[in-house]
């Protein structure tokens, strides 16, 4: 019994200290991605969909063209911090708001409200992108290659799940694996 109530105690700890899933950006275009990530409540209550956490801050995420898992470039968070040391385009500060009343406040990677475990983190899951593409050879935006894109099913339900334009197109949709949630967003 005691072996038992170890495993399970271990088990609770481990999935306590979980953000919930994994975030890939797979980036096949020719183009320079430039934006926001979005996390926000997977189980909003009245409405809501606080606390929502993102990239964006005074610069955007870049992402460079032809980035994705098949060449080993893409961007892969599994958590607020650990993404710091870990990933190719480490993020150092995340936008958190909390409430309507309590917007925009930039906290660290290293912040105890989104490390594994802190209120933040606990609750919330990876839900869109709100991006621009740029020319790689020279910065300059490409015509109406921007967008807005959600997740199905999660708190923005005004802003569709995939955009496409003649430069391109983008998607954004989740697998879940048993226990495990992987958001990704692919861009054509």
């Amino acid at each position: 019994m005691k072996k038992f109530l170890t495993i399970i105690g271990i088990c609770l700890v481990l999935s306590a200290y979980a953000q919930q899933g994994t975030f890939i950006l797979n980036n096949y275009s020719a183009y320079n991605f430039n934006g926001a990530i979005v996390a926000g409540n997977p189980t909003p209550t009245g409405g809501t969909c606080y606390p929502l956490v993102s990239s964006s801050n005074p610069n955007p995420l870049v992402v460079p063209a032809d980035s994705h898992i098949g060449n080993g470039l893409a961007l892969q968070i599994d958590n607020y911090r650990d993404q710091y040391t870990a990933s190719l385009y480490p993020i150092a500060t995340w936008e958190v708001s909390t409430s309507a009343t309590n917007q925009g406040v930039l906290r660290t990677w290293s912040h105890p409200a989104v490390m594994p475990g802190g209120a933040v983190s606990n609750n919330t899951k990876w839900g869109g992108s709100k991006f621009y593409m740029t020319d790689p050879a020279t910065g300059a935006p490409v015509p109406l290659f921007n967008a807005n894109i959600a997740v199905a099913g999660t708190c923005n339900t005004t802003v569709p799940d995939y955009y496409t334009c003649p430069s391109g197109s983008a998607e954004i949709f989740t697998i879940n694996s048993g226990t495990n949630t992987i958001t990704y967003l692919n861009i054509y």
